[in-house]
């Protein structure tokens, strides 16, 4: 059976994430890639969905509901769920120097989140992006989507909102297109394995 990948975006309208000048909103952020890897998925012949299209956010046990309904429908091993986030080092409005990209998975997670991890991990070090310093590409954290679900999951930081650097190549072109294409060619690779 092909593949069914569920595209997590981030956060919903509303939640306060945000670059501290206020030009970057992660909400959006996320909704925009979360909606152009699904749309590069498919362009390759990849069943793809968008997990949460709402604009509001969406709680996440009822984000682990909607993927393991998904696992029971089709079965855990032909789903996976990638959540598209952009990291932040504070809790308050100002510029720090954390920066880099990583990808969060369960402390118990099973071969197929392992696998799908490092071939995100290793598309971003091939494009130049470092990993976040604090942490290294592939950190294994205790988070609610990668946790409750019953399929692969993987939640991905993409670069720091609150770092000057990172929040510029966020909000280029070239910064959009660079981490669409990193999502779209690691899941490619993740469904052909």
């Amino acid at each position: 059976m092909a593949k069914i990948i569920l595209i997590d975006k981030g956060h919903g309208q509303g939640n306060g994430n945000g670059s501290p000048d206020g030009t970057l909103l992660e909400w959006q952020w996320c909704r925009e890639c979360a909606a152009l890897v699904v749309a590069g998925l498919r362009a390759r012949g990849i069943e793809a969905h968008l997990l949460t299209p709402e604009i509001r956010d969406v709680p996440i046990a009822e984000r682990v509901r909607r993927a393991n309904a998904w696992c029971a429908k089709v079965g855990a091993g032909n789903v996976a769920v990638v959540s598209i986030h952009v990291n932040a080092s504070g809790r308050t409005r100002a510029w720090r120097t954390a920066c880099g990209w990583l990808c969060c998975i369960d402390p118990n997670a099973g071969k197929g989140s392992v696998r799908l991890a490092n071939l995100l991990a290793s598309g971003a070090m091939d494009r130049g992006l470092k990993g976040d310093r604090r942490q290294g590409p592939v950190v294994r954290k205790l988070l609610g989507i990668t946790n409750g679900t019953r399929c692969a999951a993987v939640l991905t930081e993409n670069m720091f909102q609150d770092n000057r650097g990172d929040c510029a190549y966020l909000l280029s072109d070239k910064g959009m297109e660079e981490l669409v294409a990193l999502h779209v060619e690691a899941i490619g690779r993740w469904c052909d394995g």
